[in-house]
């Protein structure tokens, strides 16, 4: 792929819990942190396809969460597969409700597409889910995608970063 062709990834700064973060690099757009990935990078490759292959998990744990589990939050690409210049939006949104096989959820992040604002209620394609979360007791579970942000981050905020997740 070009260096046309790339992933946004919007860190969530501020989860439920009220955590926050800086991404060395980044452009930094208070709250938000974007950070730009090939979308042929096989380590944002890997976490999504070991998102993708975990979300039925995900799904039951929201379902029927155990008393200390909430939160719940995924990560889908908001511009739908990518848009007219190849790039996706990945983007958090939590408040997830889902009926009949609909999910929806609140916009965590100050998207860039057009149309679409922080907070905003949308409908959520499950094909489109790259990413998931929750708490599970102070441990946050799943954001594979996370994970791999935080090898890119200033060493510091990874490290606040990770305190705040539990990890």
């Amino acid at each position: 792929m070009t260096g046309r062709h790339f992933v946004r990834l919007v860190t969530l700064a501020v989860l439920a819990s009220g955590l926050g973060s800086s991404m060395a690099g980044a452009q930094k757009r208070d709250p938000d942190t974007i950070t730009n990935y090939a979308r042929n990078d096989p380590r944002m490759m890997a976490a999504t396809a070991e998102a993708r292959a975990t979300l039925t998990e995900f799904f039951r744990h929201f379902a029927d969460p155990a008393p200390d589990e909430r939160n719940f939050m995924v990560k889908f690409d908001l511009n739908g597969r990518g848009d007219a210049r190849g790039g996706a939006e990945n983007i958090w949104a939590t408040n997830i409700q889902m009926t009949d096989r609909r999910i929806t959820g609140r916009l965590a992040n100050r998207p860039i597409a057009r149309g679409y604002q922080i907070g905003q209620v949308v409908v959520i394609d499950p094909d489109l889910i790259v990413d998931w979360g929750y708490y599970r007791g102070a441990v946050m579970q799943g954001h594979f995608s996370t994970r791999v942000q935080l090898d890119d981050m200033d060493p510091v905020a990874a490290a606040q970063l990770r305190r705040e997740l539990g990890w």
